[in-house]
Formats: C-alpha cells, sequence, structure tokens
C-alpha cells in the first residue's frame, strides 16, 4: 500500500511531511473533483496515507523540524469549512475589496487575500481555481487587473504551469495567447478599442449614439480577441450594444462599417509613401531638398547667380 501512495503523490521513501503537503497541493491542481470524482478521492486517499505513514514513524528517520515550519497553522475560523468553503470564502472577500477599495491595486489585494487561505493544505489550489472560473464567468470587477496580477502571483507565465490546471489552465492560456497578439496591434487600434469599451461601461445606457457608433470597430476585433476583450466588457453588454447597432437604419449602419474600415487601416496614400520614402529612398529624399534649401538660400544672399 505505500507503494501506491508514493506512486499517486510522486514522493520519495525519504519525503518529510512539508513536501508530502507540497506534492499533494501540486496534483489537486491538475484535477478538477466535480468533474473527476474518482481521481480525487484517489489522490486524498493517498495523501491522507502519507501523513499516517509519516506520523506513525515510517519516515522517523526524517528530521521533523523541517515537516510544516512554513505554514500557518488553521485559525478556529477556517479550521471548520472545507478547503472550498475556505477558497469560496477568500474569494467572496476578494471580491468585496475589489468594489470598496477602489484606490488599491488589485496585486496588492490579491497578495493580501492568499496570506488568509492557510486552514487546510488544499485551500490555495482551490482559490485559484475558483479566482479563474469568477475571471471567466465575468463575476467580478477589474478583471483586466485581477488577471494581470494573477498572472504574476500564481506564475501563469511560466512554462508548464497552466498544465497543472486542466481545463482551467487551458482558458488562462487562451487569454495569455490573445493578450500577446493584441499587444502586436498599433497602439492607435488599440486605445481607440479601449475608448469605446469604457465609453460603453460608463455610459447608463450602451444605447447612446455615440456609443452605438463605436460598434463596427468593436466587432472588427471580437472575432480574434473576444475572450481578451472580455476582461474589460461583460458579454451582457456586447450583446446589448450589438442588438442597438443592429436596430439602426440600414443607411446609417453601412456608414458607419465604412468609417470603421477606413480608420483600422492606414490611409492608401499614406501606405504608398510610407513604402518609398524608407531606408536608403527617405535619404536621397532629405539629402535632395536640403541641396534645394542650400541653393535658394546662397542665391538670396548672392553667392550664387
Amino acid at each position: 500500500m505505500e507503494s501506491s501512495f508514493f506512486t499517486v503523490l510522486g514522493i520519495d521513501p525519504d519525503a518529510d511531511e512539508r513536501a508530502i503537503r507540497r506534492a499533494y497541493a501540486i496534483r489537486l491542481k491538475a484535477i478538477d473533483p466535480a468533474r473527476e470524482p474518482a481521481a480525487f478521492a484517489t489522490l486524498r486517499e493517498a495523501y491522507e496515507q502519507a501523513q499516517a505513514w509519516y506520523r506513525d514513524g515510517a519516515g522517523a528517520d526524517v528530521p521533523r523540524q523541517h515537516a510544516v515550519t512554513d505554514d500557518v497553522p488553521p485559525t478556529p475560523a477556517t479550521a471548520s469549512l472545507s478547503p472550498r468553503d475556505e477558497a469560496s470564502a477568500a474569494l467572496s472577500s476578494f471580491a468585496n475589496s475589489l468594489t470598496t477599495e477602489p484606490g488599491t491595486g488589485a496585486r496588492v489585494l490579491l497578495y493580501r487575500v492568499t496570506q488568509t487561505v492557510r486552514g487546510h493544505v488544499d485551500a490555495p489550489a482551490w482559490f485559484e481555481v475558483l479566482l479563474i472560473a469568477a475571471i471567466a464567468g465575468q463575476d467580478l470587477t477589474r478583471r483586466d487587473e485581477v488577471f494581470a496580477a494573477a498572472t504574476q502571483e500564481f506564475h501563469w507565465n511560466e512554462v508548464g504551469r497552466l498544465a497543472e490546471l486542466g481545463d482551467h489552465g487551458r482558458w488562462v492560456e487562451h487569454v495569455l495567447v490573445q493578450e500577446t497578439g493584441w499587444k502586436a496591434l498599433p497602439e492607435r487600434v488599440q486605445e481607440r478599442v479601449f475608448d469605446a469599451v469604457r465609453a460603453a461601461t460608463r455610459e447608463d445606457d450602451v444605447r447612446a449614439p455615440h456609443v452605438v457608433a463605436a460598434w463596427p470597430l468593436i466587432a472588427r476585433y471580437l472575432g480574434t480577441y473576444r475572450t481578451y476583450l472580455s476582461l474589460r466588457v461583460t458579454n451582457e453588454v456586447l450583446e446589448t450594444w450589438r442588438e442597438a447597432f443592429a436596430a439602426l437604419p440600414p443607411a446609417r449602419r453601412r456608414k458607419l462599417e465604412r468609417k470603421a474600415e477606413r480608420g483600422a487601416a492606414p490611409a492608401a496614400w499614406w501606405s504608398w509613401i510610407r513604402e518609398r520614402f524608407t531606408g536608403g529612398l527617405a535619404w536621397l529624399f532629405y539629402f535632395g531638398m536640403a541641396v534645394r534649401i542650400a541653393v535658394a538660400v546662397f542665391r538670396q544672399l548672392g553667392w550664387m547667380k
């Protein structure tokens, strides 16, 4: 039986209690208990067997002073909660602080709440999973800030890190990929889209004329960057926005769509100039202009005829 929990947890025979807890926490992140109850039960049983094995003295040759010295003991408030309930309570507190403390950065608020999720070894993993679900479900405010803060706090950019999170990790990866593509767009395009989104989320009614007029610009980029943009605008607002635009007269819609197309790409004449007056051609052009100006000045001064 011992070999079974060693294999499930991926620990060595000389593992101490600290190593057991960490191995369990890492493997828990790769399982969705709701969808994989059998896998979760197997992992939990292996964890309990490993803990009992260590407490019964099978790991007596391992120095006990290193067992759990870096863990905060459960407080009375969290010890009676299940890991998921403890994480859920912490997430509720975090969501409330995003609203009540608008002047405090999301990274500070997130770090603060993660320090309280210590009652169970499973709780931090549950909190991370529930946080991703809340961001994806658009249940939090300031989601763009929260996502950026969580990426740093949980090291989502590290190679292999998201694989531990299963479906939740794949959603995070999808957002990160779209974010990379988005940042490659011209800055003026990014700002125009973000300005339109800010206007839509600030207005009491997304059907305000100047907001509705910006829909073609938003629609142009939703197909490729919808998940990333959902960090800034909810699906409900987008649907209302789309319906308001669809209700405009056809001629008005076509005019706004043509305007959006022109604004999303450089004007033809500017593209022609940029293509021809870059690199070596640019230097020849500027040199020729400088010679002409110098000749005109010399003639004005009577130095040349």
